[in-house]
């Protein structure tokens, strides 16, 4: 708790009853235990809209993917404070916007995606295994049927 204080001195004046019950209506009382491990790790947590963060990433990923969206935020908080829209858009400059239902699935199967710079990546990767892979490589990035990211 005093980690929290210190890297966010907000959390100490914050009504965590209250914080933890609002996070608790959006992602369900099951995952009270996982809210206020998510609130201890990243403490600007307790302060977020939550009802709104989910609304306007189902506005960019759909709402019937709201389930995914709320399990994303818990994964990985800092998605919660993104600006999905922009991510998305900036990730298709990259990918092409024929890849956007493969760019939003690749970011709520991996919610790290958001904060990737993806030009970086791909440019990253191709001096690795060459510019004529690069569509390859997009590809490979895209990919949904891995488990895990090396």
């Amino acid at each position: 708790i005093k980690g929290a204080i210190l890297r966010s001195p907000r959390f100490a004046r914050c009504d965590h009853t209250r914080a933890i019950s609002k996070a608790s209506e959006v992602y369900a009382s099951e995952n009270v235990d996982k809210i206020k491990d998510v609130a201890l790790r990243f403490p600007s947590f307790v302060g977020y809209d939550h009802a709104r963060i989910v609304s306007e990433a189902s506005d960019v990923y759909g709402s019937e993917n709201v389930d995914r969206i709320k399990s994303a935020i818990l994964r990985h908080p800092a998605f919660a404070g993104r600006d999905h829209v922009r991510v998305v858009s900036k990730a298709s400059e990259v990918y092409g916007v024929d890849n956007i239902n493969r760019i939003k699935s690749a970011v709520l199967k991996f919610p790290a995606f958001v904060g990737l710079d993806h030009a970086r990546v791909v440019s990253d990767a191709s001096e690795v295994y060459g510019s004529e892979n690069v569509d390859r490589i997009k590809s490979a990035i895209l990919r949904q049927d891995r488990k895990s990211v090396v």
